[in-house]
């Protein structure tokens, strides 16, 4: 702290952003740095996600990507710190301190949020080693990890969208990929109906037909409060008289929106099938391989910043109701959310035609 005055004279000011009110910067902080501890537990201290034999070799990436995501999403709100420690050394302004105290206690109230979500998804992480060899998520404990994870995505987005940000698909890839990290174990992560559809289609019974219809109701009520949480903050915020409706870009029709929305769903789909849902490589050492929610996660920064101009490059039938009722613009969601819809369903049928054997023990055990 004293020595950073020295290296950087320029005094820092720890404040809400232009135009937000203190609760608008506290709740930020509150729920981004329920983000990070979230993740941190979910991929550096859970079982299920660190065998004793065979730890994970993803846990750092995810954690790093949670401040990508919410630096983007709330540093124009409330100076993203996510740490008591950042807030303080932030704040020290000569001899006397603003809001650096204020920030420190919503980031611990953040910390006592994620641990009673943690032990909301992870029961099992109170069982004995024999008790959570043998345990099962239950449905109901599935779709609060899909409602978590979809409702941070659709959140991030949201926020980027209202502040304007110059990296929305980037920072919706970060959240989306610590969010896969976290819960993939738990629900399958998958946050967006589309994705849900893809799976069941693809077969070999990684989704059954009940998990899928709650796990899709749960993604749209996620993206519908996500989207109406990020109303507040665009109402609030330096760009309140501005739109930002679920539509067709400038210069591109219904048509066109629909097409890109369709293909680049059918990319992430494609992916989703290919490196989460198929047999593990021989060949492959670690049980834990790092690089599934990178490559789906990165399906939405190509697409986001390929399509982003003619459609708003959403992929997900959540993120663009959340978009819609964030503007209570839901004039578009049922065309776009049917483009995406077909993007996941092709995307089971070129699995199926690509992957072949995954569907090889299924048609022996049938004859």
């Amino acid at each position: 702290f004293a020595v950073n005055p020295l290296l950087a004279p320029k005094e820092l000011s720890l404040e809400p952003g232009a135009s937000f009110s203190p609760w608008h910067a506290v709740l930020a902080e509150v729920i981004y740095t329920a983000m990070l501890c979230f993740v941190v537990l979910n991929v550096a201290a859970s079982r299920r996600n660190n065998p004793p034999d065979n730890g994970n070799q993803y846990f750092a990436l995810a954690i790093g990507f949670v401040i990508v995501a919410g630096g983007y999403a709330a540093g124009g709100i409330s100076g993203a710190c996510f740490n008591p420690a950042v807030a303080l050394g932030v704040d020290i302004k000569r001899f006397g301190l603003g809001w650096g105290f204020v920030w420190g206690l919503a980031e611990l109230s953040g910390a006592v949020l994620a641990v009673l979500l943690y032990r909301l998804v992870r029961p099992d992480e109170t069982l004995s080693e024999v008790e959570a060899a043998e345990y099962t998520a239950s449905l109901p404990t599935k779709c609060a990890s899909e409602f978590l994870g979809t409702f941070m995505l659709v959140l991030t987005v949201g926020l980027n969208v209202v502040m304007a940000s110059p990296a929305t698909a980037w920072s919706a890839a970060a959240a989306l990929m610590s969010m896969i990290y976290s819960l993939g174990s738990v629900s399958g992560a998958h946050f967006n109906p589309a994705v849900t559809l893809a799976i069941v289609a693809g077969g070999r019974n990684k989704c059954p037909g009940k998990d899928a219809v709650a796990f899709s109701l749960t993604q749209i009520i996620a993206g519908i409060l996500a989207g109406l949480l990020c109303a507040g903050f665009h109402t609030a915020g330096p760009n309140a008289e501005k739109t930002f409706a679920l539509q067709p870009g400038e210069k591109y029709d219904a048509l066109g929106a629909g097409l890109c929305e369709m293909l680049f769903t059918f990319v992430l789909g494609y992916v989703v099938l290919a490196v989460a849902t198929t047999k593990q490589p021989q060949q492959q050492l670690s049980k834990q391989p790092f690089h599934f929610a990178l490559a789906i996660a990165s399906c939405v920064t190509a697409g986001g910043n390929a399509v982003g101009a003619a459609s708003g490059g959403e992929l997900n039938p959540a993120v663009a109701i959340g978009v819609a009722a964030q503007d209570l613009s839901f004039g578009f969601f049922v065309s776009f959310a049917l483009w995406e819809l077909l993007g996941g369903a092709l995307a089971a049928v070129a699995f199926r035609a690509t992957h072949r054997g995954e569907f090889v023990e299924d048609l022996s055990e049938k004859a």
